[in-house]
Formats: C-alpha cells, structure tokens, sequence
C-alpha cells in the first residue's frame, strides 16, 4: 500500500493579484465519504488559472469573480492515479487508476439540471478553479461519484490539456454539425485550442482549412489539416472562397480578435449564413463582449449582401453563458421591423434576462401556458410587465414572440 504523508507541496496564492508560493508544509486531504484521494502525476497551466491569480478573472456579465476560496491552489488540467478510497465508494473503483482533475469538481445530482443530464449547470455545483484546491499540489481528493475515469492506455503527460482546452475545441467542432467531406475553417489552428480542434474535426471526417501565421504551416498541415491559410500575407477570405469554391460550411473560432469572428462569418457558404438562426454553422469556443459588436455587424451585413432567394429574415442574438447570469451583448434584425436594431433593446434584453434568469420570449411561452394558451390579455400583459415597446405601439408583443433566444 502506498505510503500516504501528512504534508505536501503546493502552488499557493494567498491574496489575489498576489504572488505564487511554492510552500511545503501543506496538509494532504484525508478521503472523506464517498471521495477518493489521489496522487497528481502531471497537470497543465490553462489562462483563466492566471486570470483567477491575478484577481481579473471575470464572469459572463463582465463582473468580477470575487467568490474565490483563499488561500488558493489552482489547476484544472490535471491527471493523478488513485492511491486511497474512502468510505461508501462504489466497489468499481480501484487503487492505482488514472483520473482526470477538471474545472468542474462536484455537483448536487438533485437540482432540476442534474436530473436533466445537463449537470454542467448545477446551481450549487463546484469547481477546482475557484472553489476547492486544484492540481497545482501533490494530492488531492476528489468526488467519487463525479470521478473522470481515465483509460489506462492513455499518456497521463498529454492527457490533462485535454480535460480544458480539449474539452471546449471538442464541444465547438460537435456542435457544428458537419459531415464528412465538409469544409470547416479553424481561425487560430496553431494555438492551444485550434490545434485541437484540427485534431477532432478531422476525425469527424472534415476536410480542415487552418487559418495562423506562416510560423504555424507546418504544425497545422502535421496535425491533418488539408489546407493551411496565412492570415497575415493573403486575404483569408478570398482564400478560403478560392479553396471551397462557395465558401466553407462551418467555422471555428479560437482567435480572442474581433477582426477574426468577423472574417469567420464571410468565409461561410450563403446557405450556412441563412441558416445560422435555426442551425449554428459558427461555433465560438472562446469569446468575450468586445468582440460581440464587431461580429454581429459583420453577420448582418454579410446576410443581407446575399442574394434574395438565398436569405431569409433572421435575428442575430449574441448571448454570453457561461456563469450564472446570461448576458445579452448584441442584438440585432437582418430585416426592418422585425426587432428594434439598436442599444435600448439590448439593454431591455438584458434587464429581462437579468431579473428572471430566462429570455423574454421564454417568460411569454410559460404566461401563455400558465393560461391553457389562450393570447387574451396575455400580449399586454407581458408588454407591460417588462416595459418594452413593439412594433405595433407596445400594444403586443409580436417583436418578442419570434425570438428564441440563446439562453439554457
């Protein structure tokens, strides 16, 4: 049996913004129930662990991220090996396997999430980034219900960035859709996010156009991409056009340049471009307001520069989700009068999904059911709950009743 010490090594930050500490005598967790202890064997360093260091780490409202457990031990990225298993842990687990140490540390298993399937956005869940010590030490305990169970075949020195950034490349490039033989543009494909995405859209059978500095040919075209563009010495639109003919059938963006998200939106194919409202043919692993304006002027005027018959009226609603909150950062109509095209009504948006947690649209379909669907003095009603104006004089809510917003 391994020998289990008092006493470890850790990277701890005392205050934030403070410095690292590489301090010596920190306490090794005992497994408490239903929790196994485990030995980090490698971890990675992700920017947000930074961010959360540095005391500018930031919600998805733009808020700071004050609730954070002091002193910190970071680390998200992390691979161990089981070498302890406390009381009332399911007879599956084994001493001596490998497990993974990701952002998400425990969930609740009760909330109306958790029973849904879709515990990533537990209300009370927790994670190693601000709520409990991460990787960045030598042991560490870890929920055994809510365990990443690794293969044993995997190479526990490459398997950890995979457990962050893997994870959010693999989400964009699922959530695209595409079949084998499309084209997909990965804008960023050297970087910590882009070569990954290479990676999994080419095992989805996509033929990959990688968009980077010269510096990052070689990477990119060794990782499988079938075409490399150089953002910096041609034009990637043209190039990507002149490459698929009518344009790509999706993107991927994991460049922080508003100037990115916006060439993404042209390199698409008129049809993905009219089809983004119902089908999402851009994926954005990584995102943040600044660009939002930027992308979604460049959306609509991309849309509406197409020929008729290959556009349809469309609302472009950018939505950030990540924290508790979510926060309307642009919102816009491709055609006149379908939503007011201006800053009042993000900020009204905003106010809405602020105040209930959901869309405005959403809070109108429960007041419709709440009635057994009967309209009758529900429009107004619902006009003058949320104070908004339509395009009727604010005696309906026919702007609001189209938008299905982005929000989970």
């Amino acid at each position: 049996m391994t020998a289990i010490p008092k006493i470890q090594t850790v990277a701890l930050v005392r205050e934030l913004g403070g410095p690292v500490e590489f301090v010596d005598d920190y306490p090794v967790p005992t497994p408490g129930n239903n929790e196994v202890l485990a030995k980090v064997l490698y971890t990675g360093v992700c920017q947000s662990d930074l961010h959360t260091k540095n005391g500018t780490a930031a919600g998805a409202d733009g808020a700071p991220i004050t609730k954070i457990k002091l002193p910190h031990v970071g680390g998200h990225e992390g691979v161990g090996r089981t070498i302890a298993i406390g009381p009332g842990c399911s007879p599956g687990l084994k001493v001596g396997g490998l497990v993974g140490i990701r952002f998400s540390s425990r969930i609740c298993r009760r909330c109306e999430f958790c029973l849904a399937g879709t515990e990533q956005y537990c209300v009370k869940s927790t994670n190693h980034l601000h709520h409990e010590d991460g990787s960045f030490q030598q042991y560490i305990a870890l929920d055994a219900d809510y365990l990443t169970i690794l293969p044993d075949d995997i190479d526990p020195k490459v398997i950890g960035p995979v457990l962050c950034a893997g994870l959010t490349a693999y989400k964009a490039v699922l959530g695209a859709n595409i079949r084998a033989g499309d084209w997909l543009v990965v804008v960023g494909a050297g970087g910590g996010l882009g070569h990954l995405a290479v990676q999994y859209a080419k095992a989805f059978g996509a033929q990959v156009i990688g968009v980077d500095g010269l510096d990052k040919r070689d990477f990119v075209l060794g990782l499988g991409a079938s075409e490399f563009v150089d953002f910096v010495n041609t034009d990637p639109i043209q190039r990507v056009h002149e490459i698929t003919g009518l344009g790509a059938h999706a993107a991927v963006v994991t460049a922080g340049s508003a100037k990115a998200f916006a060439h993404a939106c042209e390199m698409l194919r008129p049809r993905d471009l009219a089809a983004l409202e119902s089908s999402p043919s851009m994926l954005f692993p990584t995102f943040t307001s600044e660009t939002a304006w930027s992308l979604g002027i460049a959306l609509r005027s991309r849309i509406l520069s197409l020929p008729t018959p290959h556009r349809k009226p469309a609302l472009i609603s950018i939505t950030l989700t990540g924290g508790s909150e979510p926060h309307v950062v642009f919102q816009c109509s491709t055609e006149p009068g379908t939503v007011p095209d201006n800053e009042v009504w993000v900020r009204r948006k905003r106010n809405t999904v602020l105040r209930w947690g959901v869309s405005s649209w959403l809070m109108r379909q429960k007041m419709l059911a709440g009635v057994g669907g009967d309209a009758s003095g529900v429009e107004a009603a619902f006009v003058a709950k949320f104070a908004l104006a339509s395009s009727s004089g604010g005696k309906v809510a026919d702007d609001f009743a189209i938008h299905g917003g982005g929000f989970r």
